[in-house]
């Protein structure tokens, strides 16, 4: 419950890995958000099970995988991407180190709708945009950033992206028109703002101020929530690098990006 933190309901299910490629210090816990839509909640185990519950109870509606095909659904650091919900389908990627596809599914029956390719999953997610009148999934796979129908599943576009060495490609994609923030790891740790048509640099907070960071963005502000438990309030619009306010949140890395509500904040 919002107003009174009390628990309405648990659901628990295993989620058997053993994990490994430089997941360990991770832990086995989820690595992916909850996506909400219509009464329901979609998950991703890091296992590579995608479940559906009711959100106001909590009971399991349906569940999909692609076990049987892949042997296991998740790369060995396990699953990361987070599901997206988009009228009546639920996508996600699935598979593991050798394979994997982008798959829809009815939100309420748990029928597949459409697969799409043979890509291995990334920790990115995908998004749902619409550009140029096409509803489209865009997606950052371990090979390429590409664009999929979301009613039919084909493919509209990809531009090769894969991963260098052994880095994983992480952010998830975001369409925007005006000005982008983030956090860059090559300067040590700042968070920046750019000029989403030039990419120029407009301006960047002191060095070494985090490993890594999730963003939050509203009305005139941007909410950065820090790896090392420090949540702040930036100027959106301002043309320096201009803090409104920081709170110390938590004792121990926080990963999954803050919740706005209109009386406070989720963590």
């Amino acid at each position: 419950d919002v107003k009174t933190g009390r628990k309405l309901w648990q659901t628990d299910f295993e989620a058997p890995l053993m994990i490994g490629g430089g997941g360990e210090k991770h832990g086995k816990g989820p690595k992916a958000n909850p996506a909400y839509a219509n009464g329901r909640l979609f998950v991703m185990s890091i296992a590579g099970r995608l479940s559906a519950l009711d959100a106001a109870e909590g009971k399991v509606l349906w569940r999909a995988d692609y076990d049987s095909k892949f042997q296991p659904s998740h790369p060995r650091w396990g699953m990361c991407n987070s599901p997206v919900v988009d009228a009546n389908r639920v996508i996600a990627r699935f598979g593991n180190d050798e394979s994997g596809l982008l798959a829809a599914f009815d939100v309420r029956s748990g029928k597949e709708i459409w697969t799409q390719g043979n890509d291995l999953p990334s920790y990115s997610s995908p998004t749902v945009v619409t550009h140029k009148g096409i509803r489209q999934v865009i997606e950052w796979n371990r090979r390429a950033l590409v664009g999929v129908n979301v009613k039919t599943g084909n493919l509209l576009w990809e531009y090769p992206f894969p991963r260098v060495g052994t880095n994983q490609n992480m952010p998830t994609p975001i369409v925007n028109d005006g000005r982008l923030y983030g956090l860059s790891h090559l300067s040590r740790g700042r968070i920046f703002c750019a000029d989403s048509h030039t990419g120029e640099i407009l301006w960047q907070s002191p060095e070494r101020t985090a490993d890594n960071a999730t963003f939050l963005a509203f009305s005139g502000y941007i909410m950065v929530l820090l790896n090392k438990g420090e949540l702040r309030v930036v100027k959106a619009d301002a043309d320096r690098y201009e803090q409104v306010a920081a709170w110390q949140v938590a004792d121990t890395p926080t990963w999954a990006a803050p919740v706005l509500l209109q009386q406070g904040v989720l963590i």
